[in-house]
C-alpha cells in the first residue's frame, strides 16, 4: 500500500524476485508519477493556514484586517 496523500491510496499486489521488491516499488512509483504528470493529475496535500498575531496587532471587529509587514 502506498499513500500518496491523506486521501489518495494506491494498492498493488506485485510478485517480485527475492530482494528486488524495493527496486520494483521505486520503479512503480516513478512510472505512476510520470503518468499522473502526463495526464495533469495533481496529488493533493494537506494545507494549513496559521495566523500569528501579537497583542499589538489586534484589530477591533469591523476595522478590517491588519496589513502585512
Amino acid at each position: 500500500m502506498e499513500e500518496l496523500a491523506a486521501d489518495v491510496t494506491i494498492r498493488l499486489v506485485v510478485q517480485t524476485q527475492p530482494l528486488t521488491q524495493w527496486k520494483v516499488a521505486r520503479e512503480l512509483r516513478a512510472r505512476i508519477k510520470r503518468e499522473f504528470d502526463a495526464e495533469g493529475i495533481e496529488i493533493p496535500f494537506p494545507q494549513r493556514t496559521i495566523w500569528h498575531r501579537s497583542d499589538e496587532e489586534r484589530v477591533p471587529v469591523g476595522a478590517g484586517a491588519p496589513t502585512d509587514r
